[in-house]
């Protein structure tokens, strides 16, 4: 782990709950989806070459699977907004990347492949082009 980073978070984590199981995230958390990631050019090469494509958190919808551990794409069930709590505090990590390539950025929460903070950034990024 390169990095380790916990501060407040004073805007509603979404809950994404997938085979009676739930996880908890930032709304600008990556998460991996089958297909297409939205008006994204960088995201669209990789679910085109992939299969796969990264949403923010708040873009997540029943349409879409996340991918597990277990190499499955899991059936979103439910997507909802938490009411913030005080003094609500999220923590994330950055993974140290030894060629670069995002797929080293991929970290498991729950049982489903999301992305560390760099990927949350780059991701970001992207989507303000």
């Amino acid at each position: 782990m390169a990095k380790r980073v916990a501060g407040g978070e004073d805007i509603p984590l979404v809950e994404i709950r997938y085979n009676d199981k739930a996880i908890r995230v930032t709304q600008d958390h990556p998460m991996v989806v089958l297909g297409e990631a939205p008006n994204i050019s960088l995201l669209d090469t990789l679910a085109r070459e992939t299969g796969y494509a990264v949403k923010q958190a708040k873009d997540i919808s029943e349409n879409d699977s996340l991918l597990g551990n277990d190499g499955v794409y899991h059936k979103v069930t439910s997507v909802k907004l938490l009411p913030v709590k005080t003094g609500q505090t999220v923590i994330n990590v950055e993974l140290e990347s030894l060629s670069g390539s995002i797929q080293e950025h991929a970290v498991v929460a729950n049982g489903i492949v999301t992305g560390d903070l760099l990927s949350q950034n780059a991701l970001k990024q992207a989507k303000s082009f």
